[in-house]
């Protein structure tokens, strides 16, 4: 086994990304990054006893996304892996919801993952994430403004998916696939700085290495350690969020004496609470935490958008669903 496939198998098995006998999707564009997590799941397949499924989503986004579709079932074809596919026109689509294209790249593209899931029974889909994608996301949530978990949001797992290459520098995956011989697609849009990680890929990042040439390890590192805080905040918060909620229907009763004045802590809890009621994060944005802990101390009834109502009731926030 190459190194660096054994480096890959080494991060993957350190983190209990999949298992033998396991039925994996892998997600494959074609471009470099793609193209050598196929021939990692290739080159491990028998040893694991792996069922491999090529997945590909044509944006429809470049003229050549079509080719890229046709390159990509070539090269499963060619190791004799199934192949399934779907397309959607993404620019259409973003005009007429009027959202953010890479947005809704990224939605439709994991909305054809979900359904992948169900249609093949897969245990895992994997993704082609790299380093450079982790602190690309991390510069985007930073830019934006967002919480210590949105900071952290992207992981090695999280629920069916895996990104086994999330420590790989892309320039080390290029240089491999250039030394092997081994083809791949090239995104022109890569190179387009009207999108937003672009530029920061092209510009920040180009910036910052004036500061710190070596700002790619370190930002790594940085992340690294924020990830173990923000972990173990959320073992703390999931402690006393068992003991403080009970669950009636729509309605969530949190008891006052676990909400403290410990910020970081109770976020947390009305978060998990609000997921638990609604199916998700529901608006809960810095802004919004603030406005339920308000309740506690003011005894007022707050409306989030017309779908979450609350009010203190003797020793409970009472958070309901409407």
């Amino acid at each position: 086994m190459d190194i660096l496939f054994y480096e890959i198998l080494n991060f993957a098995l350190s983190k209990k990304l999949f298992y033998k006998n396991q039925k994996i999707g892998i997600g494959v564009s074609g471009g470099g990054d793609s193209v050598l997590l196929f021939y990692f799941f290739k080159n491990i397949q028998k040893e694991f006893n792996l069922d491999l499924v090529v997945l590909h989503f044509n944006h429809k986004i470049r003229p050549d996304s079509d080719d890229d579709e046709v390159f990509v079932e070539n090269l499963a074809k060619k190791h004799n892996v199934y192949f399934f596919s779907d397309r959607a026109d993404v620019l259409e689509i973003s005009r007429q919801k009027n959202t953010n294209l890479e947005e809704q790249a990224r939605l439709l593209r994991y909305d054809f993952f979900n359904k992948c899931k169900k249609k093949f029974n897969l245990d895992k889909i994997a993704t082609a994430h790299t380093k450079n994608d982790l602190i690309e996301t991390f510069l985007i949530n930073l830019i934006r403004g967002s919480s210590l978990d949105g900071l952290v949001s992207l992981k090695p797992s999280r629920a069916f998916y895996i990104r086994p290459m999330l420590f790989l520098e892309k320039a080390q995956i290029i240089n491999y696939l250039n030394e092997n011989n081994l083809h791949y697609k090239t995104d022109t849009t890569n190179f387009d700085t009207n999108y937003t990680r672009n530029k920061i890929r092209i510009e920040l990042m180009e910036t910052l290495k004036i500061y710190n040439p070596n700002i790619l390890s370190t930002l790594y590192k940085e992340i690294e350690l924020l990830s173990i805080d923000s972990q173990s905040l959320n073992y703390i918060a999931f402690e006393n969020f068992t003991q403080s909620c009970t669950f009636l229907k729509n309605k969530a009763l949190i008891n006052l004496k676990f909400l403290s004045n410990d910020y970081a802590i109770s976020s947390r809890v009305l978060k998990k609470a609000v997921s638990k009621i609604t199916g998700s994060y529901y608006s809960l944005s810095y802004n919004n935490i603030n406005r339920l802990m308000d309740v506690i101390k003011s005894n007022k009834i707050l409306v989030l958008r017309k779908h979450i109502k609350a009010y203190k009731q003797n020793n409970f926030l009472i958070i309901e669903k409407l």
